[in-house]
């Protein structure tokens, strides 16, 4: 009996638990300007999960690349989080012109969808930021 109360109780947690969080496949497209004026396109296709809810009921979310990916730099991977009126996110170049960069941007929000974040990103080197310019994230398109 008490095995199947452990098993009941165990399935209940697991199935709130999982009703708190939406995963979804997405693109996430926006813009980069340099200090010296050099502008790029941003695009990042990763795994999104919000958190306890979808959206600006949510408390935030997380993404992670699904697969290695590649820009006119190099081959890269992209994780990073938002929660708390914060994003934070990392660029990691593993092949190309950037092999070994390490990018980390920052940005605040009020609400997250639509998606329009304006934040600032820099070049980590140890334990230095060196800000290297401005991005923007204004477009994501999900699928489950």
């Amino acid at each position: 009996m008490r095995y199947i109360l452990a098993l009941t109780i165990a399935l209940l947690v697991n199935v709130a638990t999982s009703a708190q969080q939406v995963e979804k496949s997405c693109t996430i497209a926006g813009k980069w300007v340099s200090q010296s004026n050099k502008k790029g396109n941003s695009l990042w296709k990763v795994r999104l999960v919000w958190s306890n809810g979808e959206g600006n009921s949510a408390y935030g979310f997380s993404i992670k690349s699904s697969a290695p990916q590649k820009d006119s730099f190099g081959s890269f991977t992209v994780d990073g989080s938002c929660s708390e009126g914060f994003c934070d996110f990392h660029q990691n170049y593993t092949s190309g012109k950037f092999k070994g960069r390490y990018y980390s941007y920052r940005a605040g929000y009020s609400e997250l969808t639509p998606l329009n974040l304006n934040g600032d990103y820099g070049l980590v080197e140890g334990d230095q930021l060196v800000k290297e310019g401005k991005f923007s994230l204004n477009k994501m398109t999900c699928s489950r």
